[in-house]
C-alpha cells in the first residue's frame, strides 16, 4: 500500500499483522492474524506461554498450485482447550460445547477464505470509491504529505486495476457489491434470528472475525452499502459496543486489570 515501506520495514511480510507479543523465548514473527488469535487464546485459557501455545501449531511446508514453496500452521483455527472434564462443570453439555467450537471454526476459516476476498474489489470499485479509500487509510497514517499525496492518487489508480483483477480471480459477481452483500446475507442467516451472537450471548471468536474484517471499511461507501442493503447492521452495531467498552476484559480473568500490569 506505501511506497517506502516506512510503517513495517523492519517484517519481510509488511502486509500482514505483526503485534508485539509478550515477553517469551518467541523470537519469530507471526504473520496470519487467525493464528495470533488462536495462539493467544490457547495461551490464556491454558496459562501457559506463548511459545508453548505456538508449539501446538506445527508448521507444514508445501506447494501451492504453482509449484511455489508455501508454510503454513497446522490447526490455526482450534484454540487448544484444556481436557473435557476441567472444563464441564457449569457449562453446555460436551455435544453443544463441540458443536460450538466446530461451528466458530468453521466460520473463522470462512471469513479468511471468503469474507475478506470480496473487499479489495469493493473499496477500489471505481476509480472514485479507490480515491476515497485512499484518502480515508492515509488520512490516519504517519505519512508526509508528500507521500499522502503520492499514495492518494497513484496507489488509487493501482488499486483501482487491482481490484478488477482480484475481483476476476476470486469469481465475484459483475456487481461486487452483490458478493459482499451475499456474505453479509450468508452470515446473518449462520447467526439465526434466535440469537443475539453467533456465540449466544457473547461474541465469539467468528463473530470478533467478521466484525474485525468490516471495521475496516467503516467510513467508506462500501459500508454505507451495506449497512443499507442487508440487515447486518445492527448485529455489526451490537458487536462494536462490546467491542469498544472492552467487554471482554471484564469476562476473563486472564485480561483483568492487575494481569495485565
Amino acid at each position: 500500500m506505501t511506497f517506502t515501506h516506512k510503517w513495517l520495514r523492519f517484517s519481510s511480510q509488511y502486509l500482514h499483522p505483526n503485534p508485539s507479543l509478550p515477553p517469551s523465548p518467541l523470537s519469530q514473527q507471526l504473520h496470519d492474524s487467525s493464528l495470533i488469535v488462536s495462539v493467544l487464546l490457547t495461551s490464556m485459557v491454558n496459562g501457559d506461554s506463548i511459545a508453548n501455545s505456538l508449539s501446538l501449531y506445527p508448521e507444514m511446508s508445501y506447494q501451492d498450485s504453482k509449484g511455489r514453496p508455501q508454510v503454513e500452521r497446522a490447526n490455526k483455527y482450534f484454540i487448544m482447550h484444556p481436557t473435557a472434564s476441567s472444563t464441564q462443570t457449569d457449562g453446555p453439555p460436551d455435544s453443544q460445547l463441540i458443536g460450538a467450537r466446530r461451528e466458530e471454526r468453521e466460520w473463522r476459516e470462512w471469513v479468511d477464505s471468503t469474507l475478506v476476498k470480496t473487499l479489495p474489489p469493493n473499496i477500489y470499485r471505481t476509480l472514485s470509491e479507490s480515491l476515497h479509500s485512499f484518502g480515508h487509510f492515509t488520512a490516519m497514517s504517519n505519512f508526509s504529505t508528500f507521500e499522502r499525496l503520492v499514495a492518494k492518487y497513484l496507489g488509487s489508480v493501482g488499486m483501482y486495476f487491482l481490484g478488477q483483477m482480484l475481483a476476476k480471480k476470486h469469481k465475484l459477481d459483475p456487481d461486487v457489491r452483490q458478493s459482499l452483500y451475499k456474505c453479509c446475507d450468508k452470515w446473518m442467516e449462520a447467526v439465526g434470528k434466535h440469537r443475539r451472537f453467533m456465540g449466544g450471548e457473547e461474541p465469539n471468536l467468528a463473530d470478533l472475525a467478521v466484525y474485525g474484517v468490516l471495521s475496516t471499511v467503516e467510513g467508506l461507501p462500501t459500508f454505507t452499502d451495506v449497512a443499507a442493503h442487508t440487515a447486518i447492521g445492527p448485529w455489526y452495531q451490537a458487536v462494536g459496543d462490546l467491542v469498544k467498552k472492552q467487554h471482554g476484559r471484564s469476562k476473563n480473568p486472564f485480561l483483568s486489570a492487575d494481569s495485565m500490569k
